[in-house]
């Protein structure tokens, strides 16, 4: 079995059984504030945008890091006995991992496939509600991506295709005091159901255009994939259970400000309030959970910069920064329900290197923090439970390497 091979079957079976607070897909870029739509750097720089293929040559990576994000909850001033509440996360440590690999068909077309983690959210409290259940409560959410790419140059044009395979985990426990036939479409498929899958096929669109050698620009569009449902909690979610992943745009520039210097800017917009499972309101019971207008997490559509810089101290030493803001897509009149969705950061801090070794083999090493954050809603508890206030709270450090290999 070759290395390549190799470091694929060691990938799909980490990955698989991982699970990561925010996305990572490219460990170079995660050091320079995940901005990579126009500035190819490995393989994985393929998942923000296909087209870059054409420039990476015949190569593969592989990351792995382990992230730390603590997080809690607190319910206050409710009038019902046991009603309020302060629990903190139970599983505050855990791994994350992606693999990709790029290889030259020719001398304009360049092929791959790449397996990562694009999206997870997780909340596990270590104690349970009065309010909502007899055991801790939490929700997870993780959507895994393998992707077959396929990207061609026309001069300073390129452009690349990726044809996407999703398949996302959703769990939900703790609510068993809303299992009823008052709240919900379908008792019995509500929570404590164990993790339920579904699946999906999608694509996602690149180009990029070398406008100098000095200066770059990159365009990404990703249209909504319709997943397949979460029969196991089409009680608790929206339509009976729909989960689609919704509708993405990333676009950027990379600009080398010196020959050993280069400055990528990103701004990244998802379509949230597209899906039903994403954007009904909570704050109010008018519907039963399941139905098409039934409560959710009440988000708004996310809007995301990204700004890195890169300095090459040495021909084989190259230090990264970035920084990360994500504009807040809770309310604060949904704080109690968010307290099992629980993102409320918005900053995020990043720093990478990378050392070569024989021009073939690269060493990257990156850090990214994000700055402790709480949304608090002074009125968020339904008067149905007791009312009272709803307070949330998160930060999270990442630190991770990773290994690229050109062959």
């Amino acid at each position: 079995m070759s290395i390549q091979s190799k470091l694929v079957v060691l990938a799909l079976s980490a990955v698989l059984s991982l699970s990561v607070e925010v996305q990572a897909t490219s460990a170079k870029a995660l050091g320079m504030g995940n901005a990579a739509v126009a500035y190819p750097q490995d393989s994985l720089s393929t998942a923000y945008n296909p087209a870059l293929a054409v420039y990476l040559g015949n190569r593969g990576d592989f990351w792995i890091s382990s992230n730390f994000s603590p997080y809690d909850a607190r319910i206050s001033q409710n009038r019902f006995s046991g009603g309020d509440l302060h629990a903190s996360g139970r599983r505050t440590w855990t791994p994350s991992a992606a693999i990709g690999s790029i290889s030259r068909v020719c001398s304009n077309v360049s092929v791959g496939f790449i397996f990562y983690n694009r999206f997870c959210q997780k909340t596990h409290f270590n104690k349970h509600s009065e309010l909502l259940g007899t055991t801790s409560f939490g929700r997870g959410y993780e959507q895994y991506c393998g992707s077959a790419i396929a990207a061609i140059s026309l001069d300073s044009h390129q452009l690349g295709l990726s044809l996407d395979i999703l398949a996302g985990r959703h769990k939900v426990s703790g609510l068993q005091s809303l299992d009823h036939r008052r709240f919900t479409e379908s008792p019995g498929r509500f929570t404590n159901r164990g993790y339920d899958w579904n699946y999906g096929l999608g694509l996602t669109i690149g180009w990029h255009w070398m406008v100098t050698p000095e200066f770059e620009i990159g365009v990404s569009f990703r249209p909504e994939t319709k997943m397949s449902r979460f029969h196991r909690y089409k009680g608790f979610i929206p339509e009976h259970g729909v989960f689609h992943n919704p509708q993405k745009a990333l676009a950027g520039f990379a600009w080398r400000m010196l020959p050993c210097t280069t400055l990528a800017f990103d701004v990244e917009y998802i379509w949230v309030r597209r899906l039903r499972a994403e954007k009904n309101p909570g704050d109010h019971m008018t519907h039963k959970w399941g139905s098409k207008h039934g409560p959710a997490l009440g988000l708004n559509n996310d809007l995301i910069l990204h700004v890195g810089l890169d300095y090459a101290l040495t021909p084989e030493i190259v230090l990264r920064t970035g920084y990360i803001y994500e504009r807040e897509i809770q309310n604060k009149c949904q704080a109690f329900w968010d307290m099992l969705y629980c993102s409320p950061i918005q900053h995020y801090l990043t720093l990478g290197a990378t050392y070569a070794w024989k021009d073939c083999i690269e060493f990257d090493i990156f850090y990214q923090h994000g700055f402790e954050r709480s949304i608090k809603g002074p009125h968020a508890v339904p008067t149905l439970l007791g009312g009272g206030e709803a307070r949330m709270r998160r930060s999270l450090d990442r630190f991770g390497v990773g290994v690229g290999i050109a062959f």
